[in-house]
């Protein structure tokens, strides 16, 4: 796994994103490169339903 597959922010990589699907911070979007060049291939169509704020 290089550097480029690791978040300079929370240190989570490419790998336990595939595995859990979560991404460690929104900075893994812009520091992890497969996920960059991924991204809306990944996620397409899935939607946050998590909380919001009252």
């Amino acid at each position: 796994m290089s550097l480029k597959d690791i978040c300079s922010n929370c240190g989570t990589s490419y790998k336990e994103i595939m595995r859990t699907g979560f991404v460690g911070c929104e900075e893994c979007y812009r520091s992890i490169q497969p996920l960059t060049e991924n991204v809306r291939e990944l996620f397409d169509g899935k939607m946050h339903s998590g909380r919001s704020p009252k």
